[in-house]
C-alpha cells in the first residue's frame, strides 16, 4: 500500500490518501507521462516524441494552461530508478 501526502504550496500538507495498490503499480502510474492529464488539471496534452514506455532518453512534450497562457515543452527522461524515482529535465 501507497501513502500519498497531498502537498500544496510551501509543503502545506493538505491531505492524505491511502492507495491500496503496490509501490510499484503506483510508480508505473505517476511516471508514466501519458496518465499527467489525468491527475494534473493544467496539463490538457500530452505527445510523445520518442516510443513508450519511459526510460532514460524518452522525450516528452506536454500543452498546458498557466495563468491564462498555453505552454508547449518538452521533457527528457534523465535518470530512471525503479519503482520510483523518476526524475524528467526540461
Amino acid at each position: 500500500m501507497v501513502v500519498a501526502n497531498i502537498l500544496a504550496t510551501e509543503s502545506k500538507l493538505v491531505g492524505r490518501r491511502e492507495i491500496a495498490r503496490p509501490v510499484e503499480a503506483v510508480a508505473d502510474y505517476a511516471g508514466d507521462p501519458s496518465n499527467a492529464p489525468t491527475w494534473y488539471q493544467n496539463i490538457d496534452s500530452v505527445a510523445w516524441e520518442t516510443e513508450p514506455p519511459p526510460r532514460v532518453g524518452s522525450r516528452v512534450r506536454f500543452v498546458a494552461r498557466f495563468l491564462g497562457r498555453r505552454l508547449t515543452y518538452t521533457y527528457e527522461l534523465v535518470e530512471l530508478e525503479r519503482p520510483c524515482p523518476v526524475e524528467w529535465w526540461k
